[in-house]
């Protein structure tokens, strides 16, 4: 389409990370799309979350730091994707990534219908 601006489309995860003293948002995804804005861009991030209060508190960030929220699925089923991080105390850590979570069922066809 010549003449005519293209959106960034970011699709992947979006998630928590649950560290010992709160959780943290992050995924790699939204740190691009985050930064993108960041850069006076309007990137489009296509994940999904759970129908729980982890989801709930995607959505209300992603509009706080002025991101669109629009191409965020509900997952009625699976929990909100998050990773529990677990600190050593000398300055490491490690991380459990856990499964069969939200966005770990992307709806390819919402994607395309989101990106239109």
């Amino acid at each position: 389409m010549e003449g005519q601006p293209h959106r960034i489309v970011v699709a992947g995860e979006v998630l928590f990370d649950a560290f010992p003293d709160g959780d943290r948002l992050g995924g790699a995804p939204f740190n691009f799309a985050y930064h993108l804005h960041g850069l006076g861009l309007s990137p489009l991030l296509v994940s999904r979350v759970g129908e729980d209060e982890r989801g709930a508190r995607i959505d209300s960030a992603m509009v706080a730091c002025g991101l669109s929220s629009g191409g965020l699925q509900r997952d009625p089923d699976r929990p909100t994707g998050w990773v529990t991080v677990a600190l050593d105390g000398e300055g490491g850590h490690a991380f459990t990534i856990h499964r069969e979570v939200a966005y770990d069922y992307l709806d390819a066809d919402a994607v395309a219908a989101a990106t239109a």
